[in-house]
């Protein structure tokens, strides 16, 4: 009990620096809850950086898309248009730390119809989660 009680204090900072930071991304997400996020998202839209260059998978060499989630507030990363369960990420990220804000979507010059448009990003972190490098082509 005296060292659980000593494990306290260091579990609450580990926790409040979770919640402060919005890089962590936010795993601790159950499946019903994410799906639910999921299932009232914007997009997808493909994302490029600030040069025009596309998010590319490093694994797959497929561009990169976002869906916005909670209004605005979260994104989860796919890559595929058609949001098949398989293409996505599913890890949310902070909305606010990846992309501008207000949320801009301009139009995307891939052709399909299933792409919402384009957002600008700034990459956080290139490891999004496992398999899921990401990097920019051009």
């Amino acid at each position: 009990m005296k060292a659980l009680l000593l494990l306290l204090p260091n579990l609450a900072v580990l926790l409040g620096r979770l919640l402060r930071d919005p890089g962590v991304p936010r795993t601790a997400m159950d499946e019903v809850t994410f799906s639910r996020l999921f299932d009232n998202r914007e997009g997808p839209y493909h994302l490029y950086d600030s040069h025009d260059r596309p998010l590319i998978r490093a694994e797959t060499g497929k561009r990169v898309l976002a869906a916005l989630l909670d209004s605005q507030n979260q994104l989860v990363f796919l890559d595929d248009p058609g949001c098949l369960e398989g293409s996505v990420l599913k890890k949310t990220f902070w909305t606010r730390e990846w992309l501008s804000n207000p949320v801009e979507p301009k139009p995307c010059s891939c052709g399909d119809g299933r792409c919402k448009g384009c957002l600008v990003i700034t990459l956080h972190d290139s490891y999004a989660g496992p398999s899921w490098k990401l990097t920019f082509r051009g």
